[in-house]
């Protein structure tokens, strides 16, 4: 029964045990991919701060279910600490219209409505950047796929990726042979399963990202 699962997690968020409440979702999402399962543990990655896992869920929940009012609404939460003020503004207004009687989804789009006339609706620069090198490895501003989108928008995926790609760039360098054409083999692997895995049931984002490199630096050594 999936909605034990589901249930038990919501138990464990609500005593903070995030860890704990993903684990449950993940095994209510196994059973049977739901989009409150989906919304549910992406409120638990939002609230670890882990908002490029957050946001994977957010969506893959309103492809399941684009009338799905809460996931609107928790999504705008999401945009919001990302600084993407219009993005926020219009999943607040898209909430409303499907559950006119949302308080806090209102209440949500008039603060959006005050803070994009006051700063605007352009993000903000990640506060934690101290250079462009905060950036991923490729330019965001040509992102066509969805994850490369979600990483441009999560500093801690954009820091995954570039680490991937310079310990990558460091041991292909050194290789030679066989060995570099491995390492290209691998390489192509890792970013056809991303690409192809995004947005399914069941795939962090983040810890795939944290895998690879960890098996890039541990190649290194």
């Amino acid at each position: 029964m999936p909605e034990y699962y589901d249930n038990r997690g919501l138990t464990h968020a609500a005593m903070k045990d995030y860890d704990k409440a993903i684990a449950d979702y993940d095994q209510a999402i196994r059973l049977q991919p739901k989009p409150n399962f989906l919304t549910n543990r992406g409120d638990a990655y939002q609230f670890k701060n882990e908002l490029g896992s957050a946001l994977n869920d957010y969506d893959a929940a309103l492809r399941l279910d684009p009338g799905f009012a809460l996931t609107y609404n928790n999504r705008a939460v999401l945009f919001k600490k990302m600084g993407e003020r219009a993005k926020a503004l219009a999943d607040y207004e898209a909430a409303l219209r499907l559950d006119p009687g949302n308080e806090n989804a209102a209440s949500g789009r008039r603060i959006m409505i005050a803070e994009i006339k006051k700063f605007g609706a352009e993000p903000p620069r990640p506060l934690n950047a101290p250079s462009e090198r905060s950036a991923p490895s490729f330019a965001c501003a040509t992102a066509v796929r969805e994850v490369e989108k979600v990483i441009c928008a999560d500093p801690q995926l954009s820091v995954l990726d570039l680490g991937i790609s310079e310990s990558y760039g460091r041991l292909l360098k050194s290789s030679r042979g066989r060995l570099a054409a491995e390492l290209r083999s691998t390489q192509r692997d890792f970013l056809a399963e991303r690409n192809a895995r995004f947005g399914k049931p069941g795939y962090d984002l983040r810890l795939a990202l944290q895998r690879r490199l960890d098996a890039l630096r541990d190649t290194a050594r």
